[in-house]
């Protein structure tokens, strides 16, 4: 069993965090079923062990089982995207000179990010070999997240608190509620405040409710699935925030309809016009570029945002006169594909606007994803 075969059987699952435990688990199961298997397998005499000691060979089974399942470290849970990032770099005739532009005037510890993460995904000698985080890391990350979570409190089905925000769903991610999706890292945070935020990929309000405690203009969160957009209409009124505004469109790199798809729950994954998966809902929508949105509602933007499942690259070419005019500060998702994690960082840095750039990644069993951009004009 691979990584493909349970990618085919959990596709279904609605939602992500669920479908991503599902695969790990399945993942899990099987490697330890293998692991058992092979070392009876490589024990010849196990049974005349077995059999003078008195024991039952299914209960030392069951014991190596749950050595390995106390031993074994975790499976990342971003497995297809280290399988497909993989298979690029095999393949990749052009990495060395990819790789050598994303770290030209990086910082070290963004340097060490993009190291750790390359080294991970290429060990390997098949595409679809397995990869683990060490048993340190895994202990820390387990413990990190145990204390994350356990500070989530349910009231009921449609009502769940983590520190001063409330969700209509249990949705807390790290990335968002610890990390603040990055903005902490903004050297000089105060040129924001006077300012509107670009959230590009709302889904349910989450990352808008932790970014209006920054700016005393506005957060503008941009969410194509009506859906993900009548749950912000509720996350905005749980927290009673009065300076965002939740805007049902999709940005990109025209001014048109759109076909977009979803399982038709609520869906933090983007599918447009030829990507339609099977049996997905399509959804009918307006895309506009960043760039008329903003001029045409006179808006002066701080910050941009984006979590657009991998539509950064035309998302940013509708906004280009916004960031050549108005020089934001940039927090861009870049693990989605191959191509944006090398490729928007040199996009941004040749439009020669004084950009300092950063790697930043949170704390989470996530070997990619996550993984983001920061761009500043400091």
């Amino acid at each position: 069993m691979t990584s493909k075969t349970i990618d085919n059987i959990v596709w279904f699952i609605p939602f992500k965090k669920l479908r991503d435990s599902v695969r790990d688990y399945l993942l899990f199961q099987y490697n330890i079923r293998n692991d058992i298997y092979g070392f009876l397998q490589s024990n010849n005499n196990l049974k005349d062990i077995v059999k003078e000691q008195h024991l039952s060979l299914s209960s030392l089974k069951e014991d190596i089982k749950e050595f390995i399942s106390l031993n074994k470290p975790k499976q990342a849970v971003d497995i297809g995207l280290i399988s497909r990032f993989r298979e690029h770099i095999k393949n990749d005739n052009n990495f060395l000179s990819k790789y050598t532009n994303l770290i030209t005037n990086l910082d070290d510890d963004s340097i060490k990010i993009i190291n750790n993460i390359i080294a991970k995904i290429c060990n390997y000698n098949n595409i679809e070999d397995e990869i683990y985080f060490t048993h340190d890391e895994l202990k820390e990350l387990n413990k990190f997240e145990a204390e994350y979570y356990n500070k989530i409190i349910k009231i009921n089905e449609e009502l769940f608190i983590y520190y001063k925000y409330v969700l209509p769903f249990n949705q807390f991610e790290i990335e968002v509620f610890y990390d603040k999706c990055g903005i902490d890292y903004i050297k000089n945070i105060n040129n924001i405040k006077n300012k509107s935020i670009i959230d590009a990929g709302g889904f349910i309000g989450d990352s808008a409710i932790v970014f209006s405690n920054y700016t005393d203009k506005n957060v503008y969160s941009f969410e194509p699935f009506l859906r993900n957009y009548n749950m912000i209409l509720k996350t905005i009124e749980l927290n009673k925030k009065n300076n965002i505004i939740p805007v049902n469109i999709a940005l990109g790199d025209e001014n048109k309809d759109i076909s977009i798809y979803s399982r038709g729950n609520i869906d933090s994954g983007l599918s447009v016009e030829n990507k339609k998966e099977i049996n997905s809902v399509e959804n009918k929508v307006k895309m506009v570029t960043l760039d008329s949105y903003v001029k045409e509602n006179n808006i002066e933007v701080g910050l941009i945002k984006t979590d657009l499942e991998g539509f950064e690259q035309p998302f940013l070419k509708g906004a280009i006169n916004t960031i050549k005019e108005q020089k934001p500060v940039l927090i861009i998702s870049i693990y989605h594909n191959y191509s944006d994690f090398f490729e928007i960082k040199p996009m941004i840095e040749n439009l020669n606007l004084g950009y300092k750039f950063r790697i930043i990644k949170n704390k989470c069993p996530k070997i990619i994803g996550e993984t983001k951009l920061l761009a500043e004009v400091c």
